[in-house]
């Protein structure tokens, strides 16, 4: 009986983890949070909007879809301000999360802001309109890893967007240029001159 159970749970998470690639691939949202600057919206089955969704309310019909829409326009403005102090301004994202939680503004969980929260609007896929799923991946006991890029779910142009594609193109080219600027031996000389004068004074 046990080994039938566990076949049962296994085909049912395959058949359930197929359901809601279909479903994202479509061009639908799957989650419970939209994210800072978006909102969460019911569709019927034509695609006409019909209520934007509160925190923790879900869709009662089974017809029914959820996509993202664009949030109140002040986390809009919020969103491009930290476009342009990071590619602009070239300011670190912890600089950018210090800036956020000085100025009062709360995260899209209304909590402060942290460095993973900043990376996140710069990175996300659905700020320019794209239904992405199976980003990461948990089996029963096993710890919640990352898949490879080739292995998400997208549909494009899903979302009404909230950044253009060329500033988000923008900004992940300079995150990547961030991460490969310094060599192993760069980051040990430039640890040990702080670390110098540091000592010295």
């Amino acid at each position: 009986k046990r080994a039938m159970a566990g076949e049962f749970s296994r085909e049912l998470s395959a058949k359930v983890f197929a359901g809601q690639c279909k479903i994202v691939s479509k061009g639908f949202f799957i989650g419970s949070s939209a994210g800072f600057g978006l909102r969460r919206c019911l569709v019927d089955e034509g695609g006409t909007k019909r209520v934007e969704l509160t925190a923790g309310q879900r869709k009662s019909i089974s017809t029914e879809r959820v996509i993202l829409v664009p949030g109140p326009f002040v986390e809009i403005s919020t969103i491009h301000s930290i476009y342009n102090l990071y590619i602009e301004n070239k300011k670190s994202l912890d600089s950018i999360a210090k800036s956020l939680n000085e100025r009062g503004i709360k995260n899209g969980l209304g909590r402060v802001w942290k460095p993973a929260a900043v990376k996140d609007v710069l990175t996300n896929e659905k700020y320019i309109g794209t239904a992405v799923f199976n980003r990461t991946s948990k089996k029963l006991n096993n710890p919640q890893r990352r898949n490879p890029s080739n292995l998400w779910i997208r549909a494009t142009g899903a979302f009404d967007p909230v950044v253009t594609p060329d500033r988000f193109a923008m900004a992940r080219r300079q995150l990547t240029d961030n991460i490969n600027r310094y060599t192993d031996n760069e980051l040990l000389d430039n640890l040990t001159a702080v670390w110098c004068q540091q000592h010295r004074l």
